[in-house]
């Protein structure tokens, strides 16, 4: 999540990630060949096999966005996982860092208010730039929901009606299931094994385009992609090795 920072022509992230690296995953990313491939990496790449690296994903971290709000699920009982933990990064020049008896931890930045609900018990450590939250249950979560300034009257009323927000998660360490209704009503329903559901209709989001916006178009396993711009065309003809461009 971006937003235009209070500095000047700078703009701010919050993102999480689950700190993971594993040489037999690492081989579908990087040509060198297995033996090698962790040192070749961290060569260029110094910080991919900390516990403090901030880029890379994880096959044990779920995602289920759906507009402004998201929910992450981790599964790190697993022996391919090292760091038994995801972070969440904080950045320092948020006006606003908040942590609620509710469990709920409120954030103000000058142009959006956000609330992330950490499922399990958590730390903090503190760098240069952010504070880093680490959670090292090994069944664990997050929600996070995010407003514009301009869509609800005050940061007060924010905080006071996310608190009202319904959140399930009954056995969750067994079935690894939650449900949150957030500040529009709507009911997201999403477990690790893959269920995603909308106000109790199922969501899809493999039905979507790989990339559907003005400058990029592609269809999921369609081996082709557009690239535009100001009337400029680039077509990228991957299954039939071929490159267009008008």
């Amino acid at each position: 999540m971006d937003w235009k920072s209070v500095k000047k022509d700078e703009v701010t992230t919050f993102f999480t990630i689950q700190p993971y690296y594993f040489a037999d995953d690492m081989c579908s990313l990087f040509p060198e060949y297995k033996k090698f491939i962790v040192a070749g990496v961290v060569s260029s790449k110094t910080e991919y096999d900390k516990e403090t690296k901030v880029v890379g994903s994880s096959p044990f971290e779920k995602l289920f966005q759906y507009k402004n709000t998201m929910i992450g699920l981790y599964d790190l009982t697993s022996e391919r996982v090292k760091y038994k933990e995801y972070v969440g990064f904080f950045p320092k020049d948020l006006l606003v860092r908040e942590e609620d008896p509710s469990g709920w931890i409120f954030c103000k930045a000058n142009s959006v208010y956000f609330a992330f609900l950490p499922l399990k018990p958590y730390s903090w450590a503190e760098d240069k730039d952010v504070f880093r939250l680490i959670s090292t249950d090994q069944k664990n979560g997050f929600i996070l929901e995010v407003k514009g300034i301009n869509e609800i009257k005050s940061f007060e009323e924010f905080k006071s009606r996310i608190k009202k927000n319904k959140v399930i998660k009954t056995n969750f360490d067994k079935n690894m299931k939650i449900s949150y209704t957030n500040l529009d009503g709507i009911t997201l329903e999403f477990s690790y094994d893959g269920l995603r559901k909308v106000n109790g209709k199922d969501y899809l989001p493999l039905k979507y385009k790989l990339f559907d916006n003005p400058f990029m178009q592609a269809e999921v396993g369609g081996e082709k992609m557009i690239i535009q711009y100001k009337g400029e065309k680039l077509i990228l003809d991957v299954k039939n090795a071929q490159m267009n461009y008008k």
